[in-house]
């Protein structure tokens, strides 16, 4: 979600007494320093390849007049905005370690636990056998991954999300350092700021652990807190393996189709009878979950195009038989041009 932007570098200074040479403590920036520096050298220690994010907050100019950005990007940046440049770049930082980890590191063979309080585990697990039957494209190696903000205080888990790109001699400092500042900064709730999992991705073939849909608690536990509880998992999964349709059928459109092809698809598995089933008043909750991560940077779609998209799917739902991937990919294309422009939906 949060872009890491690497600045500056601070090494720790020392003091010398007689012939001895002792260091100095060093000070929380200096160990935030050292965090940042730390992931830009795993991130570059592999070459990597994920989709844009479902939820993305970055700074940008408005360029849509007289949108008004849904109120779920509006909450998650007044969060942003009351952090300090220091936790900031923590965040930051620990949002792209964090990434690392249930990108390349994390099994779905492994123990899975989704929402902060794992509420939402047994949701997940029928979402994505359900997805996997529903949509004709090869779903056995697409791993769903619980993002869990907790796990960047545990020493070693992140040694292993480093050496995806260090030494293992590295990444066991690394790590050590990096649940010190998770520690240090109150601000970090030692893990559980839902900023540092405010996020859901979907990552394609050829990327580092395969394809895999990353599923993050803040994302979760925020959108509950709007009163999406009921329809959040179902949603965000659909609209991640929305974008896994779009991979296997060479699809990768450069404007806002990037997501709201996906928004589409997933409003359509939501109400389709072989899919989730979601009744009418779920169904308008979906158009409204997906109108709350709307932003007005035309670059994932205003909360009028989000919304109209899962409409737009949900209607397609409603006429028969699961149509195969690339035929709602075509279908989808061609209405595409209306809906992003009156944002109304297509008939």
């Amino acid at each position: 979600m949060f872009a890491t932007i690497i600045t500056a570098v601070v090494t720790a200074s020392s003091l010398t007494v007689g012939s001895a040479v002792a260091a100095e403590p060093s000070t929380i920036e200096q160990d935030v320093a050292q965090l940042v520096k730390d992931v830009e050298d795993a991130e570059n220690g592999h070459a990597q390849d994920i989709a844009d994010p479902f939820l993305d907050v970055g700074i940008g100019q408005n360029r849509d007049a007289g949108c008004t950005e849904g109120a779920l990007v509006t909450h998650v940046k007044k969060l942003a905005a009351r952090l300090t440049p220091l936790e900031q770049q923590a965040v930051d930082a620990f949002t792209s370690l964090g990434r690392l980890y249930v990108q390349g590191v994390v099994s779905e063979e492994q123990p899975q636990a989704f929402g902060s309080a794992g509420q939402y585990s047994a949701r997940a697990d029928a979402t994505i056998r359900n997805l996997r039957s529903f949509w004709d494209i090869e779903g056995r190696d697409i791993q769903l991954v619980a993002w869990k903000g907790t796990d960047l205080g545990k020493q070693a888990k992140m040694k292993l999300a480093f050496e995806i790109g260090m030494t293992p001699v590295k990444a066991d400092k690394a790590a050590a350092n990096a649940r010190k500042v998770l520690f240090e900064l109150p601000a970090m709730r030692k893990g559980r700021n839902p900023l540092l999992t405010m996020n859901a991705l979907s990552t394609p073939p050829g990327s580092v652990g395969g394809k895999r849909v990353l599923l993050g608690d803040g994302l979760l536990d925020v959108a509950s807190e709007f009163g999406f509880g009921d329809v959040s998992v179902e949603t965000i999964v659909g609209h991640e393996y929305g974008h896994q349709l779009n991979y296997a059928n060479d699809n990768h459109p450069n404007d806002e189709a990037r997501e709201l092809g996906p928004d589409a698809f997933g409003g359509y598995f939501v109400a389709h009878a072989k899919g989730r089933a979601f009744n009418a008043s779920a169904q308008r909750k979906v158009g409204e979950l997906n109108a709350s991560i709307g932003d007005c940077d035309r670059g994932h779609g205003t909360p009028n195009q989000r919304e109209a998209a899962a409409v737009w799917g949900q209607k397609q739902a409603a006429l028969g038989e699961i149509l195969p991937s690339a035929t709602i990919i075509a279908r989808f294309t061609k209405d595409y041009p209306g809906l992003v422009t009156t944002g109304s939906g297509v008939s």
